[in-house]
């Protein structure tokens, strides 16, 4: 039996074939959908504007599936200063899923100041808490930074089952 899709899906759909889907329509349909039931770590995405759309989709199938995704273009609001609302949110999630490409590895820019913000987050956690998953949306270099945490690929096959298997295990995680 095959699920019925949402708005959500019909919106990725129709922005995967290219058709014209106003950013805006996309972010209402989000803002409009149910927020997740079970407790969920937040789960702050830091990405390329390059990848926006392959980083959309993935934003949506974690809320689809329980999670709570923080995205800059959904969950920041017009007249925010944006920058620090950015550090907020990388402050107030359970972890931060800094998402690779091979444009986002060598472009300069705010995402690297992100993932420079991402890792000293990080090194204030308690030791063996995961507060950083390094997600690679295509097959492209890892940065030296980030090469001693251990990073899932999102275009293998599995790549999204292993990503929420470590969410799932962050829930069940006891806190200190």
């Amino acid at each position: 039996m095959r699920k019925k899709r949402g708005p959500e899906a019909e919106t990725l759909l129709a922005l995967d074939r290219d058709a014209a889907v106003d950013e805006y329509d996309f972010v209402a349909q989000l803002i409009a959908a149910p927020q997740p039931s079970q407790p969920s770590p937040r789960v702050f995405i830091s990405y390329a504007a390059e990848d926006r759309a392959r980083v959309r989709r993935l934003y949506v199938r974690l809320r689809a599936d329980g999670y709570d995704p923080w995205m800059d273009v959904v969950d920041l609001l017009p007249g925010v200063e944006w920058r620090s609302a950015i550090e907020t949110a990388l402050r107030s999630a359970g972890v931060a899923l800094l998402c690779l490409s091979q444009t986002s590895v060598a472009k300069t820019g705010f995402v690297q100041t992100e993932a420079r913000q991402v890792l000293a987050l990080v090194a204030e956690l308690p030791f063996g808490r995961i507060g950083l998953i390094p997600a690679r949306l295509e097959d492209c270099d890892i940065p030296m930074p980030l090469r001693k945490y251990q990073c899932v690929d999102l275009f293998r096959r599995g790549g999204y089952a292993r990503l929420t298997r470590t969410l799932r295990e962050l829930v069940a995680a006891p806190r200190c």
